[in-house]
């Protein structure tokens, strides 16, 4: 399948150049066109969708995203995206003053903002720094700064902006048995690498389904760990709170456009078509030569724990506004993400299998004009 094949498979704007995939994602034709039917069918018959059918179509859609993730079914569950998950997990933790959280210097802003919540109530949260390390040693550093009073570590799998991919199972086989959770924010993690290892010791996985998962978005799930599967709670408690297991309990939240989460079966059959065909091997090798490309930049530095991330590519740059970047490039027509970090400006490039060579030619004639 040639680069042109794929772009039919999607419905963006090919006089742009889409470099920015790990952001929000891009909806397949197919998948679009099946969320239309299951909303035609929800409006041709209200009471037949959302009485009779919904709840048998969700428990079937959850099985197979269980097995496409290689999580257990049991512990696996819908969420509106990592995010929601990820607070679902710290909402059942009830971390208490005194408790501690160890974590790295290199998460996501909006993940942050909960830990200073968290912090606000006298939770202790322990930020490792990571600038410059590579993926075994940071997972090596918050091991090593995890305490008696550590209730929680919370790691990123792929981190963003720097999209270094952690490797948590790790972290998730050495907490195994002990007092202390593992949590782990997968916003970047299905469809990009394996989701399957980490869950198997009993970590919490938080995952957004709409990058390279190809899911609509406004989709995620969330792995319960088997220790928590009786007693977790959605946190927006409605009819079904009380169910015996976890999937009952996460299954109705009041009536809402429940038709991105029914089409498990349409989202990965076209990844057997990209993985098929190729599609996904090729962008996976003009990732790594736009990695190179990128560390040529004048001033680059490059991220230690980018090397081996599959269809992302990030180096340090100079002072600079990364913002004021970002909205140069897209003045271009070139979309990629650039903006400011506590360790300066970073340049993340993020492909899918729809992005050509000439897109990447595009974007680093202008990185060096920019630059």
């Amino acid at each position: 399948m040639d680069v042109t094949a794929v772009r039919d498979a999607f419905s963006l704007d090919w006089d742009v150049a889409h470099l920015n995939h790990g952001s929000f994602g891009a909806v397949p034709r197919s998948v679009q066109d099946a969320v239309a039917r299951t909303r035609a069918a929800a409006e041709r018959d209200y009471d037949a969708f959302f009485a009779d059918r919904l709840f048998d179509e969700l428990a079937a859609s959850r099985t197979a995203l269980a097995a496409w993730l290689g999580w257990s079914p049991e512990g696996t569950v819908f969420a509106a995206n990592a995010t929601t998950a990820l607070q679902t997990a710290v909402a059942h933790l009830a971390l208490q003053p005194g408790d501690e959280v160890v974590t790295t210097s290199h998460e996501y802003d909006a993940t942050n903002r909960v830990l200073a919540l968290l912090a606000g109530r006298g939770v202790t949260i322990q930020i490792v720094p990571v600038s410059g390390l590579d993926a075994p040693t940071i997972v090596a550093r918050v091991l090593d700064a995890v305490g008696t009073r550590t209730r929680a570590v919370l790691l990123s799998h792929v981190t963003s902006p720097w999209a270094e991919v952690l490797p948590v199972e790790l972290a998730a086989a050495a907490l195994a048995g002990t007092r202390t959770t593992l949590l782990v924010d997968g916003a970047h993690g299905p469809g990009l690498v394996d989701t399957s290892a980490v869950t198997r010791h009993g970590a919490w996985y938080a995952a957004t389904l709409h990058k390279w998962g190809y899911f609509p978005r406004g989709t995620g799930a969330l792995h319960v760990p088997a220790d928590a599967r009786d007693t977790v709670r959605p946190l927006v408690t409605s009819w079904h709170v009380g169910a015996g297991t976890a999937a009952e309990r996460f299954s109705w939240l009041g009536t809402s456009d429940v038709a991105p989460l029914l089409v498990t079966d349409d989202v990965r059959a076209v990844h057997r078509d990209l993985e098929g065909a190729g599609a996904v091997q090729r962008a996976a090798l003009l990732t790594d030569w736009l990695r190179h490309e990128l560390q040529e930049l004048p001033g680059a530095e490059p991220v230690p724990g980018n090397a081996a991330t599959p269809l992302m590519a990030a180096v340090r740059l100079p002072a600079s506004d990364g913002a004021a970047l970002r909205r140069a490039l897209a003045a271009r027509g070139i979309q990629l993400w650039a903006g400011q970090t506590a360790e300066g400006t970073v340049v993340r490039a993020s492909l899918a299998p729809y992005v050509s060579d000439g897109d990447v030619d595009r974007a680093l004639g202008a990185l060096r004009d920019l630059v």
